[in-house]
């Protein structure tokens, strides 16, 4: 016991000093839909990547390709570019490609695959837990040091919805179990209220839910004092929030992807 608090120590110790020591701005890429966008519900106020962007200047070059709009299924790096990209054959090449490599890409998706917003069905739980992981595939292969995944906020939605999303929240903590790299974010279907940090009929936070977002994020980006230690504190980060089964595989993706063309960003 004694041997591993001391190795516990050194390890601690080692990563401060490794996180004092890098000087340069943490390269952060924000991917998601009209969240992280930027669309804020009710009264004017910043969006959480903007606060982001404004309170991490120092230490974090914060860079935003969402797409509003979007979903877990249109990022998937094998669907069809859903009809808003100038030069790449899938929206993961049209907007993550050209910004990777990063340190550290943060992912939010799946309000859009409840609420089948420009899709013939919503996404399955299955699906989505499938889509997720080749998005997160993808960005690995593009560079990334570290993933954070976030879990899509309730908002004002339909039971159907709000069950479907409780479904995707699972599926994120087992990507985050079993996926090294990866780390838990804010688990947004609990800390925002779907009453009080949204405008009434929205699915978009309202400022203050923003704010909610901004200040749970920040304090996840500094918990990694460099790129490439997110897998040790995302063990202590998954636990905290969720503890999922753990699968055996992946589950089958459905036999046709069937997809509308969404709008432009």
């Amino acid at each position: 016991m004694a041997l591993f608090r001391l190795f516990a120590a050194v390890w601690i110790s080692s990563l401060v000093l490794a996180g004092s020591a890098f000087a340069a701005p943490i390269r952060t890429l924000l991917l998601g839909d009209s969240i992280t966008f930027g669309i804020v519900s009710g009264a004017a106020g910043p969006a959480y990547a903007d606060i982001l962007a404004t309170e991490l200047a120092a230490t974090h070059d914060v860079v935003n390709a969402s797409m509003s709009g979007s979903s877990a299924f249109y990022w998937a790096p094998n669907a069809p570019c859903p009809g808003v990209c100038s030069s790449a054959a899938t929206l993961f090449d049209e907007l993550a490609t050209p910004q990777l490599p990063a340190d550290i890409v943060s992912l939010l998706l799946g309000s859009n695959d409840s609420l089948a917003f420009f899709l013939d069905s919503p996404t399955s739980v299955g699906d989505y837990g499938n889509f997720m992981r080749e998005i997160v595939d993808a960005i690995f292969a593009g560079g990334a040091s570290d993933v954070i995944l976030m879990t899509a906020p309730r908002g004002n939605v339909s039971l159907e919805a709000a069950t479907l999303l409780g479904g995707y929240r699972d599926q994120i903590g087992l990507i985050c179990q079993d996926t090294l790299g990866v780390l838990c974010g804010p688990n947004l279907y609990e800390l925002l209220d779907p009453v009080l940090d949204f405008a009434s009929g929205d699915i978009h936070p309202n400022a203050g839910g923003h704010a909610k977002i901004a200040a749970a994020l920040t304090d996840t980006l500094l918990r990694i004092p460099e790129p490439g230690t997110g897998l040790l504190i995302g063990l202590a980060l998954t636990a905290a929030w969720i503890r999922p089964p753990r699968p055996t595989a992946r589950l089958p993706v459905s036999a046709k992807r069937r997809y509308r063309p969404c709008p432009a960003a």
